[in-house]
């Protein structure tokens, strides 16, 4: 048996309940790897779909409920997905840091999957971190070379 077709609505109702903790059912999250995404955060997909149409999560499975949400604009997110493609798309960042060409070159080789929101903004997070690494050292150099300017200038000063 299908599971029953949502709208967004229903989908909101859902989010809602999930985040009133509305937990009429056992919840498992050690073994959730799917989750909806939405406005930037992410909520279990069974339990969330499970509080939608007021069944219990285990009813149907992982693929029959994203096959019931197709027409809904909301994206899926996999933890298990997402580890393995973070891997080389950290790689990829680190080494466009380093490397100007590579810059050019990281947004055309991605997957469709490390496109994703919560990627693309992990990335960016890691790359400000870099340059703030960057930053902070240039800082402390600045820092050194003023105080050896001053001290040469304190003893010239002296010896005049």
């Amino acid at each position: 048996m299908p599971a029953p077709s949502v709208t967004i609505a229903d989908i909101e109702r859902g989010i809602s309940l999930y985040n009133s903790g509305h937990r009429p059912w056992r919840q498992t999250l050690n073994c959730v790897d799917w989750f909806i995404m939405f406005d930037s955060k992410l909520y279990p997909l069974k339990y969330t779909y499970a509080l939608a149409v007021n069944e219990p999560p285990a009813e149907y499975t992982t693929n029959q409920m994203k096959s019931a949400m197709k027409g809904v604009q909301i994206s899926f997110v996999s933890l298990k997905e997402q580890q393995e493609v973070s891997t080389d798309f950290d790689k990829l960042v680190i080494d466009s840091v380093k490397d100007p060409i590579a810059r050019k070159n990281v947004l055309s080789v991605l997957t469709q999957n490390q496109k994703s929101p919560l990627l693309i903004k992990r990335a960016i997070r890691e790359t400000l971190m870099l340059w703030l690494k960057f930053l902070s050292v240039l800082l402390v150099f600045v820092n050194v070379v003023i105080n050896l300017l001053l001290s040469r200038n304190r003893k010239i000063k002296v010896l005049t």
